[in-house]
């Protein structure tokens, strides 16, 4: 091929022999290096690798470094986070505690004892007095299910403090009796006054609990009727006076009635339970109106009158004129109750004779409704407040508004 080239002179090719030569020639006139320019190179190389062997030192005293400050950054954290884990859990497990003893009377002796577990909570409880253990190892279900309750409570008042200000149970009690129900309904009144509770339970008894201790105003509760995946949930209004009204004024007066009926057996079970009325005894718990109604009315007047000797006797006339204030406005309500009471039966069953406006509804409605507030100042429900021996005390308000003795000194 390069015979062919250099024959046609196709491209112009080096003569590599003659450029060979050339360089040896330059290579063999070069001066040869004296022994102080060899020494002067290895120095230079030992320099240069001296030098990196210094600059790796340094890295590796740095890394060493850092890493002797990581450690003992990590074990100043993980100190902190134990003090600061072993602090919480014991401000919580103190709390903790007195909720539950709150709930469990039974158990004074109750302790707790909460630590951390590899991220988790190591939660172990005493029984009875025989060593602490997990919750589920001894405690029924409806004491697990308050312990949550009270746990809950312990920590939201620890990590939120004031600005625990809203809290959402959603069924919690299903699994607690009813005695336990009451207890923290009363807890989340003492402990958590501040704290507007969003509540739901299928419990009735648990809701008029909460709605007498004066958690839940009557005029906030709701009942859910049904629920659809597209809808959402229907409800109403669980004021049975704002019921009657609204079929009242819609003049569906039959149903009106019904509902009426209903909300007065309703109030005046409450009026009998506050006032410790008679009443006559019945396993089933199926009292009619009128038994209630005797009940609370008898009882009412009969500590409106003590109260009011007692604060004569006492020559206290600011008490006497408040007593006799509330007696009045209370035996004017009564009186015009009474005078339109025969219409409620007619509303509510079927009577020819009997077909009542939408206004005479209205009125009934209004006066039943005005005379059931007179067993209550100001919306705080009367109650009877009794010494150790059951006796009476005070005639007072759930919420102390006001206060009446019934002993005299």
């Amino acid at each position: 091929l390069l015979k062919i080239e250099k024959e046609t002179n196709l491209i112009d090719l080096p003569n590599w022999t003659s450029i060979n030569q050339e360089i040896n020639k330059f290579l063999n006139e070069l001066p040869e290096e004296s022994k102080e320019q060899q020494a002067s190179e290895a120095l230079h190389v030992v320099k240069n690798k001296k030098e990196s062997i210094k600059k790796q030192k340094e890295k590796m005293l740095l890394r060493e470094n850092r890493l002797k400050l990581i450690k003992k950054i990590k074990y100043h954290f993980e100190n902190r986070k134990d003090c600061f884990f072993k602090k919480l859990y014991r401000e919580i497990e103190n709390d903790f505690v007195t909720y539950y003893k709150y709930l469990n009377e039974d158990e004074s002796g109750f302790l707790a004892n909460l630590k951390d577990q590899q991220g988790s909570v190591d939660l172990k409880v005493d029984f009875y007095g025989r060593g602490t253990h997990p919750p589920q190892a001894l405690h029924s279900e409806g004491h697990q299910d308050s312990m949550g309750i009270c746990l809950f409570l312990a920590l939201m008042k620890k990590i939120k403090g004031n600005d625990f200000s809203i809290a959402l149970l959603d069924d919690v009690m299903m699994s607690v009796d009813m005695g336990h129900r009451r207890k923290l309904a009363q807890l989340l009144k003492d402990k958590f006054s501040e704290t507007q509770f969003l509540i739901t339970t299928h419990d009735s008894i648990w809701a008029k609990e909460l709605k007498k201790l004066g958690i839940v105003n009557k005029n906030n509760m709701l009942k859910f009727l049904n629920w659809s995946p597209d809808g959402g949930p229907s409800y109403r209004l669980s004021d049975p006076w704002i019921q009657c009204e609204d079929y009242n004024q819609r003049g569906e007066t039959k149903l009106a009635g019904k509902i009426l009926r209903e909300a007065l057996e309703e109030e005046f079970q409450e009026f009998c339970e506050n006032l410790k009325a008679k009443v006559p005894f019945k396993s089933n718990a199926e009292w009619k109106f009128g038994e209630l109604f005797n009940g609370a009315l008898e009882a009412f007047t009969k500590y409106i009158k003590k109260a009011k000797d007692v604060a004569s006797s006492a020559g206290d006339k600011y008490k006497l004129k408040d007593i006799e204030k509330i007696e009045n406005e209370f035996k004017e309500a009564q009186k015009n109750a009474e005078i339109d009471q025969w219409k409620i039966n007619p509303m509510n069953h079927y009577n020819e004779k009997a077909n009542f406006s939408k206004e005479e509804g209205k009125n009934v409605i209004k006066k039943m409704k005005k005379f059931c507030e007179g067993f209550s100042y100001e919306g705080d429900p009367f109650i009877i407040s009794f010494d150790n021996h059951f006796q009476p005390l005070a005639f007072t308000t759930l919420n102390s508004k006001v206060s009446f003795n019934l002993r005299k000194k």
